[in-house]
């Protein structure tokens, strides 16, 4: 399941092809659309629920303070940032924090997270130098108290893109092992333009998420 480490390190994701993450050229929206949802603003907490529906809180395995904070950016003010602060039980303090932007199309809502130089795939491809993305959707219930997140099915984005459906680039490699010939993607760069993706997403949605594995957080402080 998603949880709070992940929404900031979105690399940590299980439904990844090795590990390289999609990453697209552009977000799902520009200034003139881009969504400040105020509904998200405030602390949260990771939660598990449920067959019945009996939310419990996620307990992390080796940290304190797992909230996250959720609110406007200072400088970039189209964007969104969720922050979070962790110890660790050895004493050790981190600070990580994810910036994105918010979409709606229709009755869906997305969030367009900027990738860090790390997440772009191994050092010596030529990937974008300038923002890359990967997008997220997410919906508010209880009265906006319950967040559910799901994250990008990164197979569809490959297969979109090998097929066709999405502008991009696939690099991959070829490596021996065990005397066998065997083909590693090494990134996978979606260049579709933003009215692409919005079209792409208003067909696809329903199809191009891990909507079987969403991760649930419970707002505590707005």
């Amino acid at each position: 399941m998603f949880r709070v480490a992940s929404i900031l390190f979105l690399i940590i994701l299980s439904n990844s092809v090795g590990c390289v993450i999609p990453q697209f050229t552009n977000p799902l929206s520009n200034k003139r659309d881009t969504l400040i949802d105020n509904r998200l603003v405030g602390h949260w907490e990771s939660i598990d629920i449920d067959k019945n529906g009996v939310q419990t809180k996620a307990e992390p395995e080796d940290a304190f303070g797992q909230y996250i904070v959720v609110g406007r950016h200072s400088e970039k003010k189209d964007s969104m940032i969720v922050a979070q602060t962790k110890l660790t039980s050895d004493g050790r303090v981190t600070h990580e924090s994810r910036v994105g932007k918010a979409t709606r199309l229709d009755n869906e809502y997305y969030l367009a997270w900027e990738l860090q130089p790390q997440e772009r795939g191994p050092a010596d491809q030529s990937v974008p130098r300038n923002t890359t993305y990967t997008i997220t959707t997410y919906s508010l219930q209880n009265n906006d108290t319950l967040l559910t997140m799901i994250m990008l099915d990164h197979d569809h984005i490959i297969e979109a893109v090998k097929e066709g459906r999405l502008p991009g680039v696939i690099a991959e490699e070829v490596r021996i092992r065990q005397g066998k010939e065997e083909t590693e993607i090494q990134s996978v760069v979606i260049e579709a333009t933003t009215a692409e993706l919005r079209e792409y997403f208003t067909k696809f949605a329903s199809v191009a998420f891990n909507r079987g594995e969403p991760s649930y957080y419970r707002k505590v402080v707005k």
